[in-house]
């Protein structure tokens, strides 16, 4: 076979790889569960002076334990002003009364990732950290609401900004706001199609399953976000994860959503 006859096959794995079967969505949802536990063990874990390596090395071993071999396939752990960093600094920080936190990790189940994001802080009472996570949690409800098969993966980006814009933040992806897009495609990949950004035509589609994190950044501050997959069900039956706080199901007959 002469090299004239080799073609790129990327596209076609990517067109197989975009739309989920069951199994795929079963896989999601196991591999999901086991890292929102693991958020739950190190929220109770979390105290003033604790060092953001320590808390790295606690979720891998917590990951391993609940079956994952490989343990995290990533994990993030910031703290103050550092969460405004979207992948993290440099450096072991320590974990101050006041400061906002950020844990973003996830695991592997038979090949199919977790990606679970979540932002909060020790004690209530920060005003400007409250404001922020409504926000967060509002641009993600224009997300929800937004999805529908045959709508544009943009159409979802385009609602998350409108909500930031309508709060005095961006606009498009000038900060404090929305640096970046709404959401990505979540299965052998960590990143895949679809992506749920600007100029994104594509529409979506029954079996798609995608993040919907529309972080809001705060230079120096803080960033925002509580990111997990939106299931997209091929059969109209309901697909719900404990693992989120909604899960988004798209069927031929319509939008479902169920609190986890």
């Amino acid at each position: 076979m002469g090299a004239e006859r080799l073609v790129d096959g990327g596209r076609l794995i990517r067109d197989l790889r975009r739309i989920k079967s069951a199994a795929e969505i079963a896989l999601i949802h196991y591999a999901m569960n086991l890292t929102l536990d693991v958020h739950r063990q190190v929220r109770a874990l979390l105290k003033p002076g604790i060092k953001s390596s320590e808390v790295v090395d606690f979720i891998d071993r917590r990951h391993r334990q609940a079956g994952p071999d490989a343990g995290s396939t990533f994990c993030i752990v910031s703290f103050g002003a550092a969460t405004a960093l979207p992948h993290g600094s440099d450096g072991d920080q320590v974990l101050g009364r006041d400061d906002v936190i950020l844990v973003d990790t996830g695991c592997r189940i038979d090949g199919y990732h977790s990606d679970i994001t979540r932002t909060y802080m020790l004690e209530a009472g920060n005003s400007a950290f409250e404001r922020a996570w409504w926000i967060e949690r509002e641009a993600q409800q224009a997300v929800f609401h937004a999805a529908r098969i045959g709508a544009a993966c943009s159409s979802l980006d385009d609602a998350a900004r409108k909500v930031l814009a309508k709060h005095s933040l961006g606009p498009d992806c000038r900060l404090p706001g929305l640096p970046h897009r709404a959401g990505h495609g979540l299965g052998l990949e960590i990143h895949e199609e679809p992506y749920i950004v600007r100029g994104n035509d594509m529409p979506l589609a029954a079996g798609m399953c995608f993040s919907n994190e529309p972080m809001i950044v705060f230079p120096e501050k803080i960033r925002d976000s509580a990111g997990g997959p939106y299931l997209h069900d091929r059969r109209g039956r309901d697909q719900p994860s404990r693992s989120l706080e909604r899960t988004l199901c798209l069927s031929r007959s319509g939008v479902s959503s169920r609190r986890s």
